[in-house]
């Protein structure tokens, strides 16, 4: 049988195929597979366990890891042949060969190569290992990934540790090692040590691949990755400094306009951002459980909110002439229209007449103080009730002739009465304290005609701030409660929080 064609079938004794030539193995491993997985699934069910199919499962991922173990092999021979650069495909390179052959993805076929030239060159007790079935594959990838990151650390791989010298095998590492109580996480029908490693009992040195071995075949991949970090700390501390420095040159964050708002990008070493991230998780509250929005959109409101409290309570700038802030120009027609009567919740009337077309174009829109724009109403209607208001005149050249303190619409004291009473956001279900909130003109908005006091005002963080305006929310306060409601009539409180009767009424519990 050996030399000639796969010749495989159903007469074919098992010690035949055991003893036959690769194709002819391989045609016998795919008859195989498509015996088991042809089979009907039902009949299977009714002849075997759940409990027995599981553990087939087991013996089948088993078996393909050590299959993969091998193709490794086979990726090396194939491509130190060279054959496949004249292919067909003419692939650039050979993790490209190997992406269009196997049907994968470039990425995929790129990790494949990888980890094979690490089993070949670097970690061939682990290619052993992972061939019979000893360790798996993700034990493997977890030290390939942490302990061959430099040439020192891949150079102490094949240096000897003295088994006389190491007075507990159980810790290689010291505290910082993960233990090896857990048992085996994944490995062959018996996750015994390899053979190499029996040979320290009779006081033969091992190499630091081999000791390493041996501690990750009883480890878990979580734990092999915590190996290998200790390992490449140990083997070259300088390292992790080169690559530290190395991640703060390539430190950068591109924050720029585009057509409907801005684009956020950049990269940030460990240190930076874990910090970001850690202001992140503490300005997020526990969503209500009314609060739809993704994680990913939390997060974006987070970091606004950081903005928010950094330049509303002075902490930057302090230096500064006058204090960063957020600025918008404003024509005195348009301030007119918010202070005496708003039209942002209708659509403005459809000027009549040239007059009043003329008028209308002479008089810029609101913009930002960078002179983009315009400001969306929503926006505006919330600064203008929410900010301070300063007062610029302007001679017909275009010379500052006055320009007027500031006046804010709640004053310091009014938010210190705010705070006492409603503790925080208003909205039902928020938890996020006065210290992410802003004042809002509750009953009666401002632009509306609405009071600027105490009974007007409610606080709501600066993500239900925008639901309350963009949403047509309205709010009443009953019973010491605020009621929202929306512009169907419907009470948000009940959807979400049982109520009870205050005065006849019905009141949500927020």
């Amino acid at each position: 049988m050996r030399g000639g064609a796969p010749s495989i079938n159903d007469a074919t004794p098992l010690g035949a195929v055991l003893d036959a030539d690769l194709p002819d193995q391989l045609a016998a491993l795919e008859a195989l597979v498509d015996a088991i997985s042809a089979a009907d699934h039902q009949e299977e069910r009714d002849r075997h366990t759940g409990r027995d199919l599981g553990e087939a499962s087991v013996r089948v991922h088993r078996a393909c890891a050590r299959l993969d173990g091998k193709r490794y092999q086979w990726l090396n021979a194939e491509e130190s042949e060279g054959i496949w650069a004249a292919s067909e495909f003419r692939p650039r390179t050979f993790a490209s060969h190997v992406a269009h052959t196997h049907g994968i993805s470039y990425r995929k076929a790129r990790q494949s190569v990888r980890l094979a030239h690490q089993l070949r060159d670097d970690l061939p007790e682990f290619g052993r290992a992972l061939r019979s079935g000893s360790i798996g594959p993700d034990q493997v990838d977890a030290l390939a990934s942490t302990a061959l990151t430099s040439p020192a650390r891949i150079a102490a791989l094949s240096e000897h540790v003295s088994v006389e010298a190491e007075s507990d095998r159980d810790d290689p590492g010291g505290e910082d090692a993960p233990g090896t109580e857990d048992g085996p996480d994944s490995g062959g029908p018996d996750s015994t040590s390899s053979p190499e490693l029996d040979e320290e009992t009779s006081g033969d040195q091992l190499t630091v691949e081999q000791y390493l071995l041996g501690q990750a075949q009883q480890l878990r991949p979580d734990q092999v990755r915590h190996l290998g970090r200790h390992f490449a700390r140990v083997a070259d501390p300088d390292a992790d400094e080169r690559g530290y420095q190395q991640a703060k040159e390539r430190e950068y964050v591109e924050f720029v306009r585009t057509l409907d708002g801005w684009h956020l990008s950049g990269f940030l070493t460990e240190e930076s951002g874990r910090l970001l991230r850690t202001a992140l998780d503490a300005v997020q509250v526990p969503p209500s459980e009314a609060d739809m929005r993704s994680g990913e959109q939390r997060r974006a409101q987070a970091l606004a909110d950081i903005a928010h409290v950094l330049l509303d309570r002075g902490l930057v700038g302090t230096n500064a002439s006058v204090r960063p802030h957020v600025g918008v120009l404003i024509n005195p027609e348009e301030m007119e229209r918010l202070v005496q009567r708003a039209e942002m919740t209708e659509s403005p009337p459809a000027p009549t007449g040239g007059q009043q077309w003329r008028r209308l174009l002479q008089n810029s829109p609101p913009t930002w103080a960078d002179g983009t724009g315009p400001v969306p109403e929503s926006a505006l209607r919330r600064l203008a009730s929410c900010g301070d208001v300063y007062r610029i005149l302007f001679s017909p050249e275009s010379e500052v002739l006055n320009h007027g303190r500031a006046y804010r619409t709640f004053t310091a004291a009014q938010r210190r009465a705010r705070v006492a009473r409603d503790q925080g956001c208003t909205w039902p279900g928020c938890t996020a304290p006065p210290s992410m909130s802003e004042s809002h003109h509750a009953r009666v908005h401002w632009a509306d005609g609405g009071g600027t006091d105490v009974s007007n005002g409610a606080l709501l963080c600066y993500h239900h701030h925008n639901v309350v305006d963009d949403r047509g929310v309205t709010m009443t306060r009953t019973g010491g409660v605020w009621i929202f409601t929306r512009s169907d009539g419907s009470v948000i409180n009940t959807d979400r929080f049982p109520a009870y009767e205050c005065n006849g009424l019905p009141v949500g519990v927020g």
